[in-house]
């Protein structure tokens, strides 16, 4: 049986293993902004927590040589209305074979626009949607198909989110949760 694949950092309330009949495995699971409540002047209040959440779906384990997707599913509590993000990995450890646009800014039918480059240990994604409105409902953002070209000796394959820039509505900045990197065991 597959081990489940993990976060780098901790895991929030309701992540783990969701598997049906004949289904592989996968890992779920978004991380939380720090809820720790401040002293704002003589009183007590909770930071906001930034909009825009992040999450992985992927198998918890591959084969090298084993081609497979992980999905970077996005949901927001205020519209989004374009997003540039970068992700980086080990370039010996796994190949992309696609980038392939989800359904989050699509929302609604809306046109999108959405562009990927891929370089050895990084891809970089811009993508936008037309008109004056924003995506905010759960939904994939992106899907990758990778390839595990050799197991690490540490045995698991690591991808993190290096950067992301979501805006809003009227261009206006929003700020994302922490997104664990993405931990997945690689098996001979």
């Amino acid at each position: 049986m597959a081990t489940p694949a993990t976060f780098a950092g901790p895991a929030p309330a309701g992540a783990g293993v969701g598997a049906s009949a004949g289904a592989v495995p996968v890992a779920t699971g978004s991380a939380t902004a720090n809820t720790a409540p401040v002293v704002v002047g003589g009183g007590v209040a909770t930071p906001a927590v930034p909009p825009l959440r992040l999450r992985w779906v992927a198998p918890a384990s591959v084969r090298v040589g084993d081609t497979f997707s992980v999905q970077l599913v996005a949901g927001s509590d205020e519209p989004v209305t374009a997003l540039g993000l970068q992700l980086a990995f080990d370039a010996q450890a796994l190949q992309t074979v696609s980038v392939l646009e989800g359904s989050f800014l699509r929302q609604g039918g809306v046109a999108s626009t959405f562009g990927s480059r891929v370089e050895p240990g990084r891809i970089t994604v811009n993508t936008s949607r037309a008109g004056t409105t924003g995506a905010s409902i759960e939904a994939p953002l992106l899907t990758l198909n990778l390839r595990a070209s050799v197991r690490p000796a540490e045995g698991q394959i690591t991808l993190q989110l290096a950067s992301v820039s979501p805006l809003g509505v009227q261009g206006r900045a929003l700020g994302t949760q922490a997104l664990p990197a993405l931990i997945v065991a690689v098996q001979p």
